[in-house]
């Protein structure tokens, strides 16, 4: 995938590709609230604005500070599932992909989580997980 510099400016940095809307699950330590709204990645970060239209920045994570990010698995079983296959039902545990975000803020790790509802196929995560890398080596090479 190419990025493609867009002509829309943000404070300090360029928007690099697609805006997602996304629903942030938590981990940034200054901002805890679940919430729906847009993430945009930047030349030098990522930021994260509430609302539908994202109109309020809530929260940035500069690419320099961002050590991994990555897709994330979790396995839980479901009353469905436990209702029709009963004690089976630990065997078909149901997956569920996250993207996470390690970062360093304020000297410590933290992990801001966020989940795109609908996504079937991951295709929407992949992508993020593409962009933001692609950013990050982008501003290595500067």
């Amino acid at each position: 995938m190419r990025l493609v510099r867009s002509n829309t400016p943000y404070s300090n940095g360029q928007k690099l590709g697609p805006s997602f809307s996304i629903e942030y699950l938590g981990g940034h330590p200054q901002y805890m609230k679940r919430e729906r709204g847009t993430l945009k990645v930047l030349t030098d970060k990522i930021i994260f604005l509430s609302g539908h239209f994202g109109k309020k920045e809530k929260f940035s994570i500069p690419l320099k500070d961002i050590k991994r990010v990555e897709l994330q698995l979790e396995h839980k079983v479901t009353l469905g599932r436990m209702l029709l296959l009963g004690i089976f039902a630990f065997g078909a545990k149901k997956e569920k992909k996250y993207v996470v975000i390690d970062f360093n803020v304020a000297g410590m790790e933290a992990k801001a989580v966020f989940d795109f509802p609908g996504d079937i196929g991951d295709r929407k995560k992949q992508k993020l997980v593409q962009t933001i890398l692609e950013a990050k080596k982008l501003l290595v090479t500067k």
